[in-house]
């Protein structure tokens, strides 16, 4: 039984086409984006015990960086080929891409019967601080951190699920697809499931991940959590 599994959500080989919200996807190129993945996954191996990751990526690349995948994560999948979910995971929808490439990663565990107690997704690009503690997170509930002002703005760029809460994701995506599809916020979509669905019994608020980032489509843009 693996008692902390992580999900990377990647796309490393940029396509250039836009957003619903800008015609920039990432300011960052190719090598920058997996040096900064490649820190993703440094981090997650040094901060959280226990664990193993698997990366879901959708982008081609080159031997390089798929020796290093196949080294350096427990399991890899690469969507680049499937026009069916490429449509959705470079479409207008960044929140439609990014649970797409979620609901395959859960797909993968579940098709190899992949048992785990914990679930966390961490978006490909964002790091564990210093300041990350884990013993906030070392225990059976729902984590997360939502905007200052805002709850119903949770950060989707890391957030941990208990196994239990899996299925009712996965169902919550699958039922508000069209939200998805209409370009909703994922900050805003997982805060729909988390404050509408989840139990209060069964979830913590947390102040402070120890988690940080730069916002691929505004140069320098850094945030910590």
């Amino acid at each position: 039984m693996i008692e902390n599994l992580i999900i990377i959500t990647s796309v490393i080989n940029i396509p250039n086409k836009p957003f619903s919200y800008t015609d920039v996807r990432s300011t960052y190129n190719r090598e920058e984006r997996f040096q900064q993945t490649k820190h993703t996954i440094i981090t997650l191996k040094n901060k959280i015990p226990n664990n193993k990751i698997i990366l879901v990526e959708c982008s081609e690349l080159n031997e390089e960086e798929i020796e290093y995948m196949n080294k350096n994560v427990d399991y890899f999948i690469n969507l680049y080929g499937n026009d069916y979910l490429e449509k959705y995971i470079f479409g207008l929808s960044k929140s439609l891409g990014e649970n797409t490439l979620i609901l395959r990663a859960i797909d993968y565990l579940t098709d190899n019967n992949i048992q785990y107690n914990n679930l966390y997704k961490i978006s490909g690009r964002y790091w564990l601080t210093d300041n990350f503690d884990y013993n906030n997170y070392n225990n059976n509930k729902i984590i997360y951190v939502h905007e200052k002002t805002n709850k119903n703005d949770i950060y989707s760029s890391f957030y941990k699920l208990n196994v239990k809460h899996v299925k009712s994701y996965v169902d919550f995506i699958i039922e508000h697809k069209e939200l998805l599809v209409n370009c909703i916020c994922a900050e805003i979509f997982l805060g729909l499931f988390i404050n509408h669905v989840v139990d209060e019994s069964e979830k913590i608020k947390i102040e402070f991940a120890g988690v940080a980032g730069y916002i691929a489509v505004w140069n320098n843009y850094f945030i910590e959590y």
